[in-house]
This record gives structure tokens, C-alpha cells and sequence, in this order.
């Protein structure tokens, strides 16, 4: 392992890094990040971890172990973790609120709350994100998570959260050749037991499609956010997946042709890796 201090080295708009047990923000655009285990594809290699126990007080960015605020921001390789556990409030791993940022081969760990796709675009490839309830949420951000892995820590817990609040607004999930697995120290029934998501606002968009669920997921699928809440507006579908047996709720969807990512990214050939569009979890 890194020693536990950063440690960086300096080229134009690229910084290698240590080990790190403190908070981290990015607030420069135009900003790469890789970890010594760069190029692989595989965030179980990764050697350099960005670690800290935070839970949000003013808002869940201030419980960020990595914030970035700049655009065009791209990490490599890196593990990032929220410490903290064994509370109600947000313990997010990462907050992302810049346009065209993108994370590779990343681990991203934390228990409520662990990565905040807040605000602007973001692809997330060939990463694993782990935690107990909403963790990956976000209001207005556009995401596309690529072959990504999503560990579940928590019976009955909620993978995602979006929160898109009126028709106008941007803000929409899609997960493409995802699996979903048990996380580590995952507590006793979850598995078959895990909600693909909750609409955090009444227009909330997040797709799940060719997929593998691993029979994690409760065969609802998805619940409402409260019990009072209208769900009329809302966009919470799946394509094409497997292990994902189970009667959905009313107003889930069975979508009839996969979410293109230009929907979502419409500029993303000219920012984002190649190497990672259409890739599956390694």
C-alpha cells in the first residue's frame, strides 16, 4: 500500500496520487487522476485509496470524500471511501457537480449515500459501488454507469435515488451490462431482498437494462419513496436483464428497446474514454 499522505507529481492537467486519508476536492477543470494500477480495468488491483469518515451536517456534499466541482474531471484507478457507517444520514463517497466527468476502473464504497451524481454529466465505467440505501443519488446530474458492479450491503435497501422534480429538468440513471452483487459484510437476508431504486422526485428517470440482477432484487422491483407520493410521472425501467425475476410494481416499465447513451450524454464521443463504451464488468 501508499503511504497514507498524499503523494503527487505534476504534468500538464494530470496528478498521480498516493494514498490519502483526508478529504479530497477538485475544484480546477480539466483535471486526471490516475492510480498506479493504471491501465487495468479491474478496481479489485487498485492500490491508491482515498479514505474518510464524514456524515453530512448542512448538505451531503459536506460529507464528500472526493468533491468535485470542476468539469471535464477523469479518474483512474482509485479506490474512494466514506468511512462512516451506522447512521441515517448521507456518508457520500463521492459528490460530483461538474460537466463531463468521468470515473474508470474505480471502487467506490460507503453505506447511505455513497456516490451523489448531484449536478451536470458524468460516465462511470468498469467501476464498483457499494452501499446500504440510495447509494447513487442524485437531483439534476445525468449519469451513465458503464459495466459497473453495485454491491449491497442492507436488507431491504434501495440502490438508487433520483430526484428529478419537475419535466424541465435534467436528471436521469442508466445502467448498462451492471451486475449486482452482495457487498461485503452485507447484512443477513439481503439477497433477493434489495429495491432497484426510489423515486427521490416525482419525475424521477433511472433504467436498468441488459443486466445481470443477480437475484438481488426483490420481485417489486421498485418502491415509492413515500406512501403518499405520486408515481405518475415517473420513469423506472428495465430491458433486457436477467436473474431479475418477479412480478414489478404498476408503474415500473418494461421497456421495449435499450436507452441509447446519447440520450443521456449527447456530446459523450467527445469526452468520453472509448475504451469503456459498451463494456461489461471485467
Amino acid at each position: 500500500m501508499m503511504p497514507s499522505k498524499m503523494l503527487y507529481q505534476e504534468i500538464p492537467f494530470l496528478c498521480i496520487l498516493g494514498s490519502t486519508k483526508k478529504k479530497v476536492t477538485v475544484s480546477k477543470d480539466s483535471i486526471t487522476i490516475q492510480g498506479t494500477s493504471y491501465p487495468s480495468t479491474k478496481p479489485s488491483e487498485n492500490d491508491v485509496l482515498i479514505e474518510y469518515a464524514t456524515l453530512s451536517t448542512d448538505s451531503d456534499d459536506d460529507s464528500a470524500t472526493l468533491f468535485v466541482t470542476g468539469s471535464n474531471f477523469k479518474i483512474y484507478n482509485i479506490n474512494i471511501t466514506n468511512l462512516a457507517t451506522g447512521s441515517d444520514q448521507a456518508a457520500v463517497a463521492v459528490s460530483s457537480r461538474g460537466k463531463n466527468n468521468a470515473f474508470y476502473a474505480c471502487g467506490i464504497h460507503g453505506d447511505q449515500g455513497t456516490f451523489y451524481a448531484h449536478i451536470g454529466s458524468l460516465f462511470v465505467g468498469r467501476s464498483y459501488i457499494e452501499g446500504s440505501v440510495d447509494f447513487v443519488y442524485g437531483r439534476t446530474g445525468n449519469a451513465w454507469f458503464q459495466g459497473c458492479k453495485l454491491g449491497a450491503t442492507r436488507y431491504q435497501g434501495t440502490i438508487t435515488a433520483q430526484g428529478r422534480q419537475a419535466p424541465s429538468d435534467d436528471g436521469a440513471f442508466v445502467f448498462d451490462k451492471a451486475k449486482i452483487v452482495l457487498g461485503k459484510n452485507a447484512g443477513s437476508g439481503t439477497k433477493g431482498s434489495v429495491y432497484l431504486g426510489r423515486p427521490w422526485g416525482d419525475y424521477a428517470r433511472v433504467v436498468f437494462q441488459n443486466s445481470n440482477l443477480g437475484d438481488m432484487i426483490t420481485p417489486v422491483g421498485w418502491q415509492a419513496y413515500t406512501i403518499s407520493q405520486s408515481t405518475r410521472n415517473v420513469l423506472l425501467g428495465e430491458y433486457s436483464n436477467t436473474n431479475a425475476g418477479g412480478i414489478r410494481v404498476l408503474w415500473a416499465k418494461t421497456l421495449s428497446s435499450p436507452t441509447d447513451i446519447s440520450s443521456i450524454l449527447p456530446k459523450y464521443k467527445g469526452w468520453v474514454d472509448s475504451a469503456f463504451i459498451g463494456a461489461s464488468f471485467p
